[in-house]
């Protein structure tokens, strides 16, 4: 962990015609016309070696005040960790992204995200299953097996765990397609997350214009299901999973060093950049076993990102002083 001096910057709010008054006594705001950038000066720690109870504190930080602001106006928060060397350098970010900003001020107006995930409760699955299986046997009886001895029980005991799996993967399936069908009629977009534990069938977030639609929807879906499903409902936030905007400030001893990594002392056109990295990965690869290749291929490939941005950014290869990257949001599908 290092510190330095600078000006951690939370996220970007439009002020229009009126005054934003940012919540926190050490939080305030650089202005470029409409647009205000909420931040913090001060002694600003930045992570170099992870320290995971601080990096959690700081994260938490930025997450609350995010919230905060968001109950009032609409908000671009900038990913953790944005910090720039001074106020001119924010100036400079808001005046080079005004366009960018804007846009997608419009395009996430009044919407909003929404994670729903669902889990099942598999023992009242299993006994649905059972009685497919075997209608006349009663709710949370034993299924009967016919085998006339050991090794005739221990096949049927095998077929059944097959027959009762393939039917709870159905189960499942059906299960999902039900309730994310459902919810996608009241939303705009959905992006699917990872089901992280058995009892989990659904992890899904929606985008959300009527909320009070969606929400009617989620409880129809709850009364469905009676005590079979669980839903547990996150939201409404800002729409993280459809919106993602990047933004780099990007300090010019960086883009030096980054260039002496791929064997640059000097700036040189993009198209030599990316042979040289070409070259210097094929020699490095992780599949030719060596560790200590290894680690030089990570270090070439972070070089080669970092200039790529830099060169999409400023093709001409000579932005003066901190340089700012501000790219259009990659995956927001809706056309305004």
């Amino acid at each position: 962990m290092s510190n330095m001096e600078g000006a951690y910057i939370y996220g970007i709010v439009e002020k229009g015609n009126g005054k934003f008054n940012p919540p926190g006594e050490k939080l305030y705001t650089i202005d470029h016309l409409d647009l205000a950038a909420l931040v913090k000066d001060g002694s600003i720690r930045t992570f170099d070696r992870f320290n995971k109870d601080l990096l959690m504190e700081e994260l938490k930080e930025h997450q609350l005040i995010v919230e905060k602001i968001m109950t009032n106006y609409d908000i671009l928060p900038m990913s953790f960790g944005i910090i720039a060397k001074d106020e001119r350098t924010v100036k400079n970010m808001l005046k080079k992204g005004y366009g960018t900003f804007k846009k997608t001020f419009v395009e996430i107006k009044g919407k909003n995200e929404i994670n729903i995930k669902a889990f099942w409760d598999e023992k009242e699955i299993l006994k649905e299953i059972g009685g497919k299986i075997h209608p006349h046997i009663p709710p949370g009886g034993s299924l009967p097996l016919r085998g006339r001895n050991e090794e005739g029980e221990l096949e049927e005991k095998i077929a059944l765990g097959k027959q009762i799996a393939s039917l709870l993967e159905k189960e499942k399936k059906t299960y999902q397609r039900e309730i994310h069908n459902s919810l996608k009629e009241v939303s705009l977009d959905f992006s699917s997350g990872k089901i992280t534990n058995t009892g989990m069938i659904l992890n899904e977030s929606f985008l959300v214009e009527k909320r009070e639609e969606f929400d009617e929807r989620v409880e129809r879906l709850n009364e469905k299901y009676g005590g079979k499903i669980n839903f547990k409902y996150i939201g409404p936030m800002f729409p993280y999973s459809f919106f993602n905007l990047k933004v780099t400030i990007i300090n010019p001893e960086k883009l030096r060093k980054a260039r002496e990594i791929l064997n640059f002392k000097e700036e040189v056109p993009f198209s030599e950049i990316k042979e040289r990295y070409r070259q210097l990965a094929l020699q490095t690869h992780p599949d030719r076993g060596d560790s200590l290749k290894d680690e030089k291929f990570k270090n070439f490939t972070s070089a080669y990102k970092l200039l790529s941005d830099y060169y999409k950014s400023y093709p001409s290869g000579n932005e003066e002083g901190e340089v700012i990257i501000v790219k259009e949001n990659e995956r927001f599908i809706k056309e305004v």
